[in-house]
């Protein structure tokens, strides 16, 4: 779905409350509505080398792990303990202070996956990794049909060697886990952001619908995530030309969300379907009577099932099981 948007909102904020928006042209016509808008203010780590979360709010304390550079953290207290630390930039070699204090947080670290952590959900159920000319070499080239430059598919324990985003070399795959500790705050910035919620309608100058979108919010392996899962077009004369529905949850984390979206004839019957999933995707195309044409011409009336599935419903508000 081309239309689309996907916002992605690490839980922790601080919500100055939620109300309808409404933008309008300059002929006084409503150009935007929308149910809800929340401002928020979340705090992000600032560092490119992402931020320590320690046990206690004390330098020499043990690291619990690492916030990525980025992510957001929920502040949970602060300890009033004032510190000063001095920096090296790393290209100019130029030294500056940074002043903050300790904070008590909860966040999101990137560990791997062992029997320690087992317990925890990878918000990567399944990870994909590509496969070097050196692993094919030393683990697959006399027992395995993979070929090079193949994806290999690890489930969630299986220890393997497999590559990182940043090149390092890992025995399991990398999971992320929500942990709670203490950090500097000097390598945090606070940032708002805005949180759609609900039906969001765009309309045109002189006053028609042009689109309708559905906002939520979903709690997905410990990340919130804020995004469109519906769009209905219409044209000039009011009648719906697409509809549009995807999932927010990743597929496997790496395909993208799931989609599925219908066109429609002038009469309001469906005229093509698309599907998408783990990387693959289906057309059907249908005549005006609701009819399947299949690659030799010939008309096919679709099942129930696949009609639940995939012909999607002209309510806003409804949203596909296939993609719940």
């Amino acid at each position: 779905m081309k239309n689309l948007l996907i916002i992605f909102l690490f839980y922790p904020f601080v919500s100055f409350g939620q109300s309808p928006f409404t933008n309008y042209y300059e002929n006084g016509r409503i150009q935007l509505a929308g149910e809800s808008l929340e401002e928020i203010i979340e705090y992000q780590v600032s560092s490119i080398s992402g931020l320590n979360v320690r046990e206690s709010p004390d330098l020499k304390s043990k690291v619990i792990g690492e916030i990525p550079y980025g992510m957001s953290v929920e502040v949970k207290s602060k300890t009033g303990l004032k510190l000063t630390l001095i920096v090296t930039d790393k290209e100019s070699g130029i030294k500056s202070e940074v002043t903050g204090e300790w904070i008590e947080v909860t966040g999101i670290i990137v560990v791997e996956y062992d029997k320690e952590n087992i317990d925890h959900k990878s918000v990567l159920p399944k990870v994909n990794y590509p496969i070097t000319s050196d692993e094919y070499d030393a683990y697959y080239k006399d027992d395995n049909d993979v070929t090079e430059g193949e994806w290999m598919d690890f489930s969630d324990i299986e220890r393997d060697s497999v590559l990182s985003r940043n090149q390092k070399r890992y025995q399991n795959p990398l999971i992320k886990i929500k942990v709670r500790g203490y950090v500097f705050d000097g390598f945090l910035e606070k940032k708002s952001k805005s949180i759609r919620k609900g039906v969001w309608t765009n309309y045109s100058e002189s006053g028609n619908i042009i689109r309708e979108s559905f906002y939520v919010v979903k709690v997905f392996n410990n990340i919130e995530l804020n995004g469109v899962i519906k769009t209905i077009e219409y044209d000039t004369d009011g009648n719906i030309t697409s509809i549009g529905e995807e999932s927010l949850e990743f597929d496997e984390g790496i395909f993208g969300p799931n989609t599925v979206n219908n066109t429609f004839y002038k009469n309001g019957k469906i005229k093509c379907m698309q599907e998408s999933s783990s990387g693959g995707a289906s057309l059907y195309c249908f005549d005006e009577n609701g009819k399947i044409i299949d690659n030799d011409g010939n008309l096919e009336e679709p099942s129930d099932r696949f009609k639940d599935l995939y012909f999607l419903s002209k309510n806003i508000r409804t949203h596909s099981p296939y993609l719940e």
